[in-house]
């Protein structure tokens, strides 16, 4: 899939992302639907931020009806999908920055209405709120 440089719009006035062309639109609707043909009805989206030597990625897990599937969106500075014919064990994507890949995962949520699990976040508030 080809190399782009933003994904979406991000200004102080929007509210929410909207994509950056209808290109962008096409390109990420076709890579979800490999997505739901390959796990079936999604059921659970959970990401998973860290670092690594200062790099910043998301493990992204989609658990389907049929599949799990594991993503790394690394951090990079520029978006590529790499060309695949059969699923690897992780699939790696570079994403742009951190706003692009919010609203990537956003644009998943709600393409398959499944909420984003964030299970490392939450239980560190929990953890604050058991110290209050």
């Amino acid at each position: 899939m080809p190399r782009s440089y933003r994904l979406f719009e991000a200004n102080p006035r929007l509210q929410r992302g909207q994509v950056t062309s209808n290109e962008v639109l096409n390109l990420l609707n076709q890579f979800f639907s490999k997505i739901e043909e390959y796990v079936g009805s999604a059921t659970v989206i959970t990401i998973y931020p860290h670092r690594v030597f200062n790099k910043a990625s998301w493990n992204l897990k989609i658990v389907g009806k049929e599949k799990t599937l594991n993503l790394l969106l690394n951090i990079s500075g520029v978006f590529h999908i790499p060309e695949f014919d059969t699923w690897p064990a992780r699939l790696v994507i570079e994403m742009i920055d951190s706003i692009d890949t919010i609203y990537f995962v956003s644009f998943l949520s709600e393409k398959y209405q499944v909420p984003i699990s964030t299970p490392s976040i939450d239980l560190i508030i929990e953890e604050k709120e058991d110290e209050s």
